[in-house]
């Protein structure tokens, strides 16, 4: 929604507003759905403000052109879903300010990547740890982990299949914007008013479409945008708040889907919602409300039937609707693994704190069920309020913990084998300090490898977390320490992690420190080969150079573009694979 569902995103930067008029909105038939995955019907957070309307997948299939809401409505090809129909919602940018896709760019590529699923072929449009991603629920990292449990429980659906996949599509239906909202451009003046009131009222329900769909797809191919003549590619859907609100609210709903990212490679790229959680935990400027808006480039002041009329800024809708998503996300996942790590996206989605941003101990303790017994109470996960502090960046709840804790006492594990001191994910530095400055945590320490082969190195190093890599080589980290054999990625470096996510700043620190390029994890391939391992980078640097900057960095520190891995082939076959 690039360009959508807010008064000045739905081409009100337009000079004048056609004066079509259409009727009031009729009562749609309900689709059902026959057979697939279960699908869950949770509570939604956020209410129906404006009845969720969507187009046929196989009506969407004959579309020269994408039509609009009121071009639909006229050819009576709206619907409403059953609680059991199969929902594709479509996530885009804007490639005009009249209309989303001018040329039809997206609609073909969608098109396209409907009929290789319609033909049985889904799996074959994905890579096969993707593959495992979607269709499970969880990463590959962590597919045997109780985090997987707890990972799989926030989708919508259980297993995928070809043979569900394909009958999702064949008898599904699909929500886009363009196509669902009612739009200001094709409605009279005297229509304008309702019109925008429909509008506000849709953008406020986008929680619950997200609630009610089966699918989320990011539509992001390379085009051209007709109004301002620049490439608009999923690397400027990502600076969209429009478009980073529904990537969020996805995230947020009550079952969050995997999302299906489609480029113009022939691939279709996704992520798992605990890997896009801690790649974003405390970066506010990847948050939805630090995206670009229409609005505040034209002032807060559209053109409507010839009159101006100032509008409020859109991030007011967006913080309501993430202000009434988030608190009922952290409440879905009360008492889950996974609840640690959503409390660490309050900053980066800007949502208001507790008004008991610094709680006691015995408020702490309360807040998360342990007994206080010193620092060692286990809550029902086997989690200290020393883990609970660490996990959830409470930097002055750790502080005072590690009070309390007696010098050369013995690290508490929780119930995965783990230290508190490991699950600092989010590189917080001062917390690391604070455990640092206990005197008990040796290069032994610093080296142990979590549940999942992984020591904090080689997390530090894939988020992008620079100074927390920093301060862990200055403490003796092992450079090229590598992912214990046996787990799901042996043998892989820091700097193959860095280099995966095109995380050139960490490439740099640890080449500097003496990594080596050279390095190749257990199925024999160098950084280059992580390099170009992912070419959309959906996880990681998300600036547009980061993954050129990142190679051209490798090759500098003399890494050899001709080596193969073990599938015989070399960093550049990849990169040409997309």
């Amino acid at each position: 929604m690039g360009q959508a569902c807010c008064t000045s995103e739905c081409g009100g930067l337009a000079d004048e507003v056609p004066g079509e008029s259409h009727a009031a909105v009729p009562v749609a038939p309900l689709v059902e759905r026959r057979g697939g995955p279960s699908k869950r019907t949770p509570t939604p957070a956020l209410p129906f403000n404006f009845p969720m309307k969507c187009v046929r997948v196989m009506t969407f299939m004959e579309f020269d052109v994408m039509p609009s809401y009121g071009q639909l409505l006229a050819k009576d090809l709206l619907v409403e879903p059953s609680d059991n129909a199969a929902v594709h919602f479509i996530s885009h940018e804007w490639l005009s300010c009249r209309h989303p896709d001018p040329d039809s760019n997206q609609l073909r590529r969608m098109q396209g990547v409907f009929l290789e699923i319609l033909a049985g072929r889904s799996e074959n449009l994905f890579s096969k740890d993707d593959w495992i991603t979607f269709s499970k629920g969880a990463s590959v990292g962590s597919q045997r982990s109780q985090l997987a449990a707890a990972e799989s429980a926030t989708r919508c659906s259980d297993t995928i299949t070809e043979d569900t996949f394909k009958q999702d599509v064949q008898e599904g239906l699909i929500w886009l914007d363009w196509s669902s909202i009612p739009q200001v451009l094709e409605v009279a003046k005297d229509k304008v008013e309702q019109t925008l009131k429909d509008q506000l009222a849709a953008i406020h329900s986008i929680g619950a479409y997200l609630d009610r769909s089966s699918y989320f797809w990011i539509l992001a191919p390379t085009a051209l945008h007709r109004d301002q003549k620049t490439l608009r590619d999923f690397s400027t859907y990502r600076t969209r708040a429009w478009c980073r609100l529904e990537e969020w609210a996805n995230l947020l709903s009550s079952s969050s889907m995997m999302p299906l990212v489609v480029t113009e490679a022939p691939r279709i790229a996704t992520y798992s919602s605990l890997t896009f959680v801690l790649d974003n935990a405390g970066r506010p400027e990847r948050g939805p409300c630090s995206g670009h808006l229409s609005c505040c480039s034209a002032g807060h002041s559209i053109s409507i039937a010839g009159e101006r009329k100032s509008i409020p800024c859109d991030k007011i809708s967006m913080q309501s609707v993430l202000g009434k998503l988030y608190p009922a996300k952290i409440e879905s996942l009360a008492n889950s693994l996974i609840e640690y790590n959503y409390t660490l996206l309050e900053t980066t989605i800007a949502v208001e704190r507790d008004a008991l941003a610094k709680p006691t101990l015995e408020e702490f303790a309360q807040k998360w069920h342990v007994h206080i017994s010193g620092h060692q109470g286990l809550n029902e996960h086997g989690l200290s309020l020393l883990h609970i502090a660490a996990l959830t960046g409470n930097d002055p709840m750790v502080r005072e913990l590690l009070e309390r804790r007696c010098k050369g006492e013995p690290w508490l594990m929780d119930s995965m084998g783990h230290a508190a001191f490991q699950v600092n994910l989010v590189g917080s530095v001062a917390t690391e300090k604070l455990f640092l400055e206990t005197g008990d945590i040796g290069k032994e320490q610093m080296d142990c490898y979590n549940k999942f082969g992984a020591a904090r190195i080689h997390m530090t190093s894939e988020y992008g977390r620079t100074e927390m890599l920093r301060l862990l080589l200055a403490n003796d980290a092992e450079v090229d320490l590598p992912k214990r054999q046996g787990s799901a990625y042996a043998g892989r470096t820091a700097l193959h992690c860095a280099a995966m996510r095109s995380q050139f700043e960490c490439c740099e620190i640890l080449i500097r420190h003496g990594a080596s390029v050279h390095a190749r994890d257990a199925h024999g391939a160098t950084v280059l080969h992580m390099a170009a391992l992912e070419p959309l980078c959906l996880v990681g640097n998300q600036d547009p150079i980061a993954k050129m900057t990142t190679v051209r960095l490798l090759l500098e520190a003399k890494a050899d573009p001709s080596a193969r891995n073990d599938a015989g082939h070399t960093a550049a076959e990849l990169l040409g694979c997309g």
